[in-house]
């Protein structure tokens, strides 16, 4: 007979009638269950990210980078570079790496994480990386302020980032190569 269950520490226990406390055990996701759906849908997210991709247009990019306080000479040689974007994933692994003739980036991370980050211009920001309806987001922060959300969204053979900050909406796109 059960007497009551609690939420300690965010795990759930059942205290029987005769004291005894019943702790979970480690779950896994049974086949058909929403947790595996969810799993499943999040590896099949990664896959289509998974490849190369060069830059070919940018919009409203300029206004984005004057609204992340970005300097003028950065302003002038990001506008102006197509970089090249490759993205490998290994489970709940990810690297993105960003080449350009001006700089080279790469980030390593878990999804829901959070990491530091270099970007682009410069900045150090807090990263976390997270699935959201089949789109990789990246929420950027600097001492605890949110400061960029940036979403990548593949279709087919196309990868968009929209990077936003504050109001202002930057749409960056690139081809798979």
């Amino acid at each position: 007979m059960f007497l009551r269950t609690a939420l300690t520490s965010a795990v759930a226990t059942t205290t029987l009638a005769a004291g005894l406390v019943l702790l979970p055990v480690q779950a896994h996701a049974l086949p058909g269950s929403p947790a595996a759906s969810a799993t499943a849908a999040q590896q099949h997210a990664a896959s289509a990210f998974d490849g190369s991709y060069k830059q070919v247009a940018s919009e409203n990019y300029d206004e984005y980078l004057r609204e992340m306080s970005v300097g003028f000479a950065w302003r002038k040689i990001l506008t102006a570079s197509e970089p090249i974007t490759t993205i490998t994933t290994a489970g709940q692994s990810w690297k993105i790496e960003t080449r350009s003739v001006f700089r080279d980036t790469t980030i390593s991370f878990e999804l829901g994480k959070e990491f530091d980050e270099e970007t682009l211009d410069g900045r150090s920001v807090k990263s976390v990386m997270t699935i959201e309806e089949g789109r990789l987001v990246n929420r950027q922060s600097i001492a605890g302020a949110q400061v960029s959300i940036d979403t990548y969204t593949v279709s087919g053979d196309v990868l968009t980032l929209t990077r936003t900050a504050n109001d202002v909406t930057a749409v960056l796109t690139s081809t798979r190569i």
